[in-house]
This record gives C-alpha cells, structure tokens and sequence, in this order.
C-alpha cells in the first residue's frame, strides 16, 4: 500500500502553543498543516479545541509537559481512524467478492435451537436498529477463494473496535460459505447511543481478506483515551493487515518483506443508525 496522505489539519491561533502545535504537526507521518481542513484545532482559552467540520471533538488544557504533544496525538488517533473509516481497496486482480446482509437479532440461539431474526428497514443508507437491540452480520463469500471475514466498527467517539472474530485470526470461509455473526448464544452485537444523544451512526467495515489479518491491535479508544501504539508494521504480512497498520501509523513496512502477489482483500461498508 502506498503511503496515505497526510490529513491536513487547520490550526487557528497565534503564540507560541500554535506554533509549538504547528511544528508538531509537521513532525507527524499522519498530518499537515494546511490552510483550509475539515480537521481544525482552535488555540483559545488556554487549550486546544478539536473540531471535524463543525463538529466539537473535545480539547487538551495547556498543562503538564508539553501539551502541543498530547494534541498532536489526539490528531493523529483522529488521522488514524479516518485513513481507517476511508481506506481504498486494492485492485482487484482476483475477482474476490462478498455480500453482507444485516438483520437484527429477535431470539439468540441456544444450544438446542438456533437465533432468530428479522429485517431492519433502512434510513439515508443505514440499516436502523433501536438502542440496545442485537445486529447480526451474514457474510457470504461469493469469491473463488477462501477468504478470511474480519469486520470492524467505527463510532462517533473516534474508536475502532474489531468485531469479528472474537479472538485469534479467524478461520477461512470456502467460496459459497455464509460466515454468521452475533447469533449468539456465546457471542451478540449490542449497539447503543452516546451518552447524550438520541441516535448515533456505527460505520462497519466488512473484509474479505485471501490471507489472515492480527486484528487485536488494530483498535482505538474514544478520542481523548490513551491509545496503543503500533511499532509492528508488518502484522502477519498479510497485504490488508500491513494496509490497516500503515493508515493507523502513516508508515510502511521495510520494502525487502515483498508481498504475495496472490494475496488481496475486498471490503464492503455498512452504516448502522441507533436510535432511541
């Protein structure tokens, strides 16, 4: 994957604090300074307040030690998450393909019986789920290749969660094979609003991946929470795990590990509205 181009980042304000972050800024693989962004930070009130368009993100108070680097990372989990939430799929040499239906989940499964569903209408593009109901996920590999189903999800809060699989790599679908998600009676997806709010959007990334992906550091906490930094570039060396950490990082891995040129990934994008 090529390098993704730094988000450009408006900071308005004079003084040292704006330049101290400006000079930050252009340290940062992840971000520019520019003239005009839809990522802007304002110096006001002795801190710095984060905005995405006209959205208010939070902000960093000018104290402790260095506070221009605690808001360089908070831009650079903002980066991170959009080169994520924005991530351009590959050339698809290998034809690979997926279908992704979404229902909500009525009765989980038990061990005797299985869960049962059903339809959700949809809203600007959105499948609407009430608060604290359960989605389920069936994922179809259409492909001639088996293919590995990672699904991650996106919240208003800036945080990056793994769904799908629960743990470990995951295992591959044989083409034809539906991969169903949340059906419990172990494992169910319960999305509800932010605190505050009566409806909020979830962004699932639905990925079909020829080679497995580590997805357990490929996360972020809400904006503003100590993130986990990825020093591991390369992952399993899968080409969509090195993908996820050059957009979370803004960095490649060493070019002498070449890649698979049988290895690709596809990627579906669903929005789920919650609303109370």
């Amino acid at each position: 994957m090529p390098l993704p181009r730094p988000q450009p980042v408006l900071v308005k304000g004079k003084g040292k604090a704006a330049e101290a972050l400006r000079t930050e800024i252009d340290a940062s693989p992840l971000l520019l300074v520019a003239n005009q962004a839809e990522i802007c930070v304002e110096v006001q009130d002795g801190r710095f307040v984060f905005l995405l368009g006209e959205r208010p993100l939070g902000a960093v108070r000018f104290s402790g030690f260095r506070p221009d680097r605690k808001a360089r990372d908070t831009l650079e989990h903002l980066a991170g998450y959009l080169n994520v939430l924005n991530l351009a799929i590959p050339n698809n040499r290998l034809g690979l393909e997926i279908d992704v239906e979404l229902k909500r989940l009525s009765q989980a499964a038990t061990k005797d019986k299985p869960g049962q569903t059903e339809p959700l209408s949809v809203e600007n593009e959105a499948v609407l789920l009430a608060n604290g109901r359960n989605l389920v996920i069936d994922v179809t590999n259409r492909s001639q290749v088996p293919l590995y189903i990672y699904v991650l999800d996106l919240d208003e809060e800036i945080r990056l969660a793994p769904l799908h699989p629960a743990s470990g790599y995951g295992k591959p679908a044989k083409p034809g094979e539906v991969v169903s998600i949340g059906y419990g009676p172990d494992i169910v997806i319960t999305f509800t609003t932010l605190k505050g709010q009566k409806e909020s959007i979830d962004d699932l990334l639905i990925f079909g991946s020829v080679n497995p992906i580590d997805p357990a550091p490929l996360m972020l906490p809400a904006l503003g929470e100590k993130r986990l930094v990825v020093n591991d570039l390369f992952g399993t060396g899968s080409r969509l795990d090195r993908d996820l950490r050059t957009a979370l990082t803004g960095q490649v891995p060493d070019a002498a590990t070449a890649l698979d040129p049988q290895d690709s990934w596809i990627l579906l994008r669903r929005a789920v509205l919650v609303r109370r």
